[in-house]
């Protein structure tokens, strides 16, 4: 299990456990108001109200951020595989620093090749890879005449099934 869904399943947990003994407190509070005192209940109120947001914050935060791979190549065009076969099909993005925007688009062709044109005068281009089945790969692509050839690898999904026709 990887660390990143032991932090989410972590979160999860605490942001249900207040959910599961908040209402019986609340309850025994209302039956017996004596034993507490009212400045006593909205602190406790107000902390576990605070645990809740920052648990849910953090899981938010966290699936809305992309990884973008930083890495150079020569030009804008390269393969893509999933490590043993090259992926046909695969939809190549050029987009905009906040990934908003699609500035072009190809997709790969029967040998998992593609080539975009340099449409930006930025030294720096944002790549994203997307194919059904397979994890969204983003890359921050500073060009540069002596870096490798661009390969991409796609991190394809636990299940098997046959790749979709281009």
């Amino acid at each position: 299990m990887s660390a990143r869904l032991k932090r989410y399943q972590m979160l999860f947990i605490l942001a249900l456990f207040p959910a599961t003994w908040l209402p019986a407190a609340l309850d025994d509070w209302v039956h017996h108001k004596d034993l507490f005192s009212s400045v006593g209940d909205d602190v406790f109120l107000a902390a576990c109200t605070c645990v809740l947001f920052v648990a849910l914050g953090s899981l938010c935060i966290e699936t809305l951020r992309k990884r973008v791979r930083h890495i150079r190549a020569p030009q804008l065009r390269g393969i893509v595989s999933d490590g043993m076969s090259v992926l046909p099909g695969v939809l190549v993005e050029e987009c905009t620093v906040d990934w908003k925007e699609r500035l072009s688009e190809t997709k790969a062709d029967y040998d998992g090749r593609f080539e975009l044109p340099s449409i930006s005068e930025s030294p720096i281009h944002y790549l994203r890879f997307t194919w059904k089945g397979a994890t969204t790969q983003h890359f921050a692509v500073q060009l540069s005449p002596d870096a490798p050839p661009l390969a991409v690898r796609m991190k394809l999904a636990n299940i098997l099934r046959p790749y979709p026709e281009p």
